[in-house]
């Protein structure tokens, strides 16, 4: 019983930035309601905010958010890279999964594909591709302030050197993942707690 007043007193406390951080969760069930690009605009520049050590701005976003030649070539891609990382031989069972993969891409309000742009060494490579992870937090929040779910998602899609000359991504960009961009499904919002740092965590002064 105390642990769960000390948390519930913990949950009162919570500002709005920290109540959006805990109750994100990945989603990838939609409705059909299309996304406003108004508010898709609002939320890249609230990803472009993260913190960025020498200010490269190395983030590279492609949003797919409409029905096209595009989307079916891709859609058409997510089945193949799919299929091709199952191993053989490719039974039913397989092409219907396989199938599935390539209707969330087929399906999902928005689609949102994101790379890294390389720095002038590794080292600078490694914190431009954590700054545009940054990025994907801050869309996820402030989506969640504007009612919308995300599913974040490093799959072949986002991997594949076909996908990325597909959509014009640079060959020497770094992917970083994919959003998966909608209004929630009715119930597909879970509701369980993640743990605390307590067990990750070493205090270094008494």
């Amino acid at each position: 019983m105390t642990d769960t007043l000390q948390q519930s007193s913990v949950a009162t406390t919570r500002g709005p930035v920290q109540q959006a951080i805990f109750a994100r969760r990945s989603i990838r069930k939609f409705t059909s309601e299309p996304v406003d690009r108004a508010i898709l605009a609002r939320l890249l520049d609230a990803a472009t905010q993260a913190p960025n050590h020498r200010l490269t701005r190395p983030w590279r976003f492609f949003v797919l958010d409409r029905p096209g030649a595009l989307r079916e070539q891709l859609t058409n891609l997510a089945a193949e890279l799919a299929l091709r990382g199952m191993p053989e031989p490719h039974d039913d069972s397989a092409r219907a999964r396989a199938r599935a993969k390539a209707e969330d891409v087929a399906t999902v309000p928005v689609l949102l594909i994101a790379f890294s742009a390389p720095g002038r060494d590794e080292h600078e490579t490694r914190e431009n591709y954590a700054a545009v992870a940054c990025a994907l937090q801050n869309f996820q929040l402030a989506a969640s302030e504007e009612g919308l779910a995300c599913g974040w998602s490093t799959g072949a899609v986002t991997r594949d050197p076909a996908a990325k000359a597909l959509i014009g991504a640079e060959e020497a960009w770094q992917p970083v993942g994919a959003l998966y961009i909608g209004w929630p499904a009715p119930g597909s919002t879970p509701t369980s707690a993640r743990p605390g740092a307590v067990k990750y965590t070493r205090w270094l002064c008494d």
